[in-house]
This record gives C-alpha cells, structure tokens and sequence, in this order.
C-alpha cells in the first residue's frame, strides 16, 4: 500500500504519527492480523486474525488501534465496531467512513495495545503473553523461540524459530502444551516424535 500524496490529507486528520513510531510504540503493541479486504461500503475491513480467540471482539471494542505497513503508521483511530466473520473479524473504525478510503488500508497490519491482554491466575492465557517464550520438548530438548501466532481455523497454532532460522508450528492445545511457566519464559511441550519438521536422535 503506498501513501498516495491525494490521501496524505485524510491520513494526518486520522493518525497522531505517520512516518515516526517511537521505541516504547512499537513494543507496547501487539500485531493482531492483516487487513485482507473491504466489506461492503461504509468503509469496514475484513482482518485475518492470527488468533482465533473469539473473546477479542470484545476485549478490543473502544480501543485505540494502529494501522501499520512496515515501521510506518498510516492510521492511528478507535474502534467503533468489531465481530468475528468467518475465520477473521470486521472492524469499522472512526474516521474511515466509506470504501474509497477502506481500499487505502488493505495489506496493511493491525496493531492493539499489549496491556489489553493481560490474564490471571488460572484464567486461560492470551497469546501473546508468551511471545518470545522459549519452546523447550520433553525428548528434543530446546526448539526455539515463539516469534508469532497463527490459526488453522480451530486450533491457534505458536510459530517457532531456532537459531538457524528454522520454523515450525505448534497447536496450543493438550496434550501438546505441558506446562508455562512465566517466571522462565519458557513453555513446555511433549511432541511425537515423528513431528513434522523436527529430527529425533
């Protein structure tokens, strides 16, 4: 998406900050999902979530939202109104008030505070309070690290990467996921041991 100079206007009236995003901004922000295309014509988009947590809709409804592509903020705005469709969510946010300018923002990302997912004690987890959590396997040993989140439609799957740069997926589900322990940041996990991707020796 590029920032044509006949919508720079309708940007700036939208977003506090367009080409600068400070430190502490980019990690008090959680990337949510990317904007995949427009739905109907009074300016909603459709965005493929990496999570399929159906408690989002109203853990973000009213909050101050970031649309971004790269390091760059096109649209800084609240939302006005999100539910779940299909494998993602629709989001109508203020400002944006037709298809024309909703056009603008597909491929985009959508960024939402981090503090906004914050569990208890014995409350289930959001997903990312374990970004960045060390994978360790019950036979294997250390796997990698989370680096982000995806879903397969009914499963929300941790994506991990080791030190050769090598990925693979998990599903957060029993009886795959043994144990989280935040004090370590470390998850721990029992696989088979014919996992897709990773050797057993």
């Amino acid at each position: 998406m590029e920032l044509k100079e006949n919508n720079a206007v309708f940007f700036r009236s939208l977003t506090k900050k367009i080409n600068h995003i400070k430190t502490d901004s980019i990690e008090s922000f959680l990337e949510l999902g990317k904007i995949t295309r427009v739905h109907g014509l009074k300016g909603e988009l459709f965005v493929s979530l990496f999570s399929s947590d159906k408690e989002i809709p109203l853990i973000i409804k009213t909050q101050s939202i970031q649309i971004r592509k790269n390091t760059e903020i096109y649209l800084e705005t609240p939302i006005q109104e999100a539910r779940l469709h299909k494998k993602g969510l629709i989001l109508q946010l203020q400002g944006v008030e037709n298809r024309e300018q909703a056009e603008l923002l597909k491929g985009a990302s959508l960024f939402v505070p981090k503090n906004i997912f914050s569990s208890k004690k014995g409350e289930k987890i959001y997903l990312c309070e374990i970004l960045n959590f060390t994978v360790n396997d019950k036979a294997r040993g250390k796997l990698g690290k989370i680096f982000a989140f995806s879903s397969n439609g009914s499963q929300d799957l941790l994506l991990i990467k080791n030190t050769k740069n090598e990925q693979t997926e998990i599903p957060f589900i029993e009886p795959f996921i043994i144990h989280v322990d935040f004090a370590s940041e470390k998850v721990q996990v029992d696989l088979p041991l014919n996992w897709p991707g990773l050797d057993f020796s």
